[in-house]
Parts: structure tokens; sequence; C-alpha cells
């Protein structure tokens, strides 16, 4: 945990698990406008803090920016003529940098621009270098005019909307220049590319909680967002955070599958145990109730007390399997001890028997809330959300709901309570048997 605390507050959370985006089978021509393109729509999402990728390594804030695009790799090659401290060709700088050797590969680059832009290649400042790379001896003499039509070709590049080109087109440039520059390419290739370009790969680093309702949102937005790129197999993003989202989202399907079998499961045990259709119906709805009340209340504590955004996404699930075992096991009981009394008292003097002759589901139920309340003392912030709401939900089911609310719709009901089974038939004779015997006095 103190771990992941430096990590968050100095780095980001998102950056402990980041998400990984590849992209298959695509056109390796229109790769690089691809990537630009979709890191604008991935930052766009306000869940999305950085997209890394080979056009930006570093990330959006980084030094080595926009390395697919034209005016981009122009610009890093002017950053090695300045770390060549400004000398011309034929002279080896400060930073180490063979200009001597490089002016064959730059010649060869600008000649791939001009086969690849045709727009391009009349700009005056690409036919000047052209001019310059051919003749050393001009060169030599005009060592300023290398950097200024750079910087202009540059330029004409960076008003384009299309001028996009693989970083892969340096290496050979590098690496007659720069032996570690061009290996930081290769690396930059081997990390986000693949199968000759026509895979690539994108690097996202969230700006919340990667564990968080909205980080799982997020996902999904990338996925749809990846189906315009192609299929499930073709477009996909991978990462912690998307393991977390498919279990989520099963969870939430199998919350409302889970709710529906459990709520039939018991109405079906508690028809044949009551031999009434109206007890199971409303001894239900009082621990839906329980589940729905005990829920909402820690989604207002949490979010007022922790400061937290939402209720962990697991929260719903397990609560509801707790809350209902528990409440319709507690409900079972003081059911079957007022049926027993009923019949020998009546359904008010009966329903009072029974709660007052409890036994020990009082005790029960705060040992119980005890248990779970344990969990309130952890740092996992799922767990403790989960302990409360148990231990809260037991002790409002104990105290609250078995005690006085089923007890009074239970005397509210009277006989009708347990319609259609023997019991009402039972009730119905004691009171004709009453009336009789007022009657004759």
């Amino acid at each position: 945990m103190v771990g992941y605390a430096i990590v968050r507050d100095n780095f980001g959370a998102g950056t402990i698990m980041p998400l990984n985006v590849a992209v298959l089978g695509r056109n390796p021509a229109a790769a690089a406008d691809e990537i630009e393109e979709l890191t604008e729509r991935l930052m766009a999402l306000h869940t999305v803090g950085d997209v890394r990728s080979i056009d930006d390594p570093l990330g959006q804030e980084g030094s080595i920016r926009d390395l697919t695009r034209v005016d981009g790799q122009l610009t890093l090659i002017l950053d090695q003529l300045a770390s060549a401290g400004g000398e011309g060709a034929g002279e080896t700088g400060a930073g180490g940098v063979n200009l001597l050797g490089a002016v064959g590969a730059l010649q060869t680059y600008l000649d791939l621009l001009a086969q690849q832009f045709p727009a391009m290649a009349s700009d005056p400042a690409l036919t000047e270098l052209q001019g310059l790379l051919g003749n050393p001896l001009l060169l030599a003499m005009n060592r300023d005019a290398l950097r200024t039509n750079l910087e202009a070709l540059a330029a004409s590049f960076a008003a384009m909307d299309d001028a996009y080109l693989m970083p892969s087109a340096l290496t050979p440039l590098l690496a007659a220049a720069d032996e570690s520059q061009a290996a930081l390419i290769e690396q930059l290739n081997d990390t986000y590319l693949a199968d000759e370009g026509a895979t690539y790969r994108l690097t996202v680093i969230v700006n919340v909680n990667p564990n968080s309702d909205e980080a799982l949102d997020t996902v999904q937005s990338i996925r749809a967002i990846l189906t315009e790129y192609g299929d499930g197999d073709h477009a996909v993003v991978s990462g912690q955070p998307t393991i977390l989202t498919d279990i989520r989202d099963t969870m939430n399907r199998d919350l409302l599958r889970t709710m529906g079998l459990v709520i039939l499961g018991i109405f079906i045990v508690l028809l044949f145990m009551l031999r009434s259709l109206i007890a199971p119906i409303y001894l239900i709805l009082t621990v839906i109730i329980t589940y729905a009340f005990s829920l909402g209340l820690t989604d207002v504590v949490f979010r007022v007390l922790f400061q937290v955004d939402s209720l962990s996404w697991y929260m719903p699930f397990f609560t509801l399997i707790f809350l209902v075992a528990l409440g319709v096991d507690y409900s079972i009981f003081l059911i079957g001890r007022v049926k027993e009394e009923v019949p020998r008292h009546g359904t008010r003097v009966g329903v009072h028997e029974a709660v007052s002759d409890g036994g020990d589901h009082p005790s029960a139920g705060l040992i119980l809330a005890g248990t779970f309340a344990a969990l309130l003392t952890g740092q996992i912030m799922g767990l403790v959300q989960l302990g409360f709401a148990v231990a809260f939900g037991v002790l409002v089911d104990t105290f609250v709901v078995r005690t006085m609310l089923v007890p009074a719709i239970t005397v509210l009901l009277d006989k009708f309570a347990w319609w259609p089974g023997n019991l009402t038939q039972k009730l119905a004779a004691r009171a004709e048997h009453a009336g009789a015997v007022v009657g004759r006095d």
C-alpha cells in the first residue's frame, strides 16, 4: 500500500495499471495517420490522462513528440545538428554526432520525402537541401544554409494535414550520425509496431483510480472507439482494468439473474413451509427493502465521509448475497414461531408471544454484525464498504425489520397473511367461536 501510494502521488494512479490498445491488420502506409487520429480520440476522453505510442513515446507532454509526422522527424534531425554544436558536414560535434557519415543518409531521407509527397518535390527548401547535400564543398561553405532550409522544410510539412511517415525511415540516417539514437528508434519500433507496421500498439494512462468505476467505464468507451478500427479480434484493449471491467459486467448481469433465482427459490421454500401465498411475498419484500436501504445509506456515508466517487463495483452483488441469506434465515425463525403461536392465541397475541420469545436472535444479530464490522478496520476500501453495509443491514434486519416491521405487517393482514393455507380456516373458526361465546354471554 505504501508503494502504491508513492507511485500514485508522484506519477498518477493510472501508471500502475496502464491500458494497452493493439490494432492489427492495418495498412502500414496509413498506420501513422491512424495512430495520430486514434491518439486524439483517446485523449478526448476525460478520464484519459496520457497516450503513449510510436508517435509520442514519452507521452503528450514528453520531449520526444510527433515522430510519425515529417515535421517532427525534421525537428529531431535539427536537434542532432544542435547536439553537434552547430558544426557542418565533415566534423564530429560535442554531442558525438558524425555529420559526415550522415550526409548520404540525409540525402536518401530527403529523396524519400520527395517520393512520398510529390507536392513537396519542388519545394525550394527541399531542392536547395538536395543541392547542398550533393556537393560537399558547397555544404562546407554554407553551413548555416543546412539548418535554415531544414527549418523551412519542417515548417512546410507542419502546415500539411497528412504529412505522416513512420519513424523507421529515420533509422539509416540516425545510424550513420548517432548509433544510440538509431537504437532508440529501433527499440520504439519493437515496442509499438509489429508485422512491418501492420500492427501497432498504444499505451493509455487513465487519470483516475484504475480500479474505479470511472476507469472501468473508460475501458468500455475505448472498446466503442476501437470498433471502428476492426472487430474484437483486430482492435482490442488489455490490462488489469479490462479484466475488472469484464468481471464487473458479468457480475452486474449475474446480479439480476441471481436476485431472480434467489427470490424464486426462497419463495418456493417459504410457500411450502408456511402453506401461504401472502406471507412469503411480504417477507421477501422486507429483505429487499433492507438490502436497498443498507446499500443506499452506505453509498451516502462513504461519499460524504470518505469522499469516494462511488461504491466499489462488487459491493451490490456480495451485499445482496449476505443480506438476503441472513434476512431470510431470521424470517424463517420468526415466522415459524409466529405460526406456532397464532393458532393458540390469535394473530395479535400470537405475534406478540413469538416476538417476545425471540430467543437468541438479537444476540446472534449483534455477534454477526460485529463480525462484519471488523472489516471496517481494513485498508481495502471495497471490503470496508462491504463490512459497513452488511453490519448495518444485519442490525436493521434484527432490530427493526424482524422485530417491528414484519410483526406489524402480520398483525395488519391478520388471517389474510396465511391465505390460502389451513391456518386461515383455523383463525376464522376461532373468530366464530369467540363470537358465539360473546353472544351467549
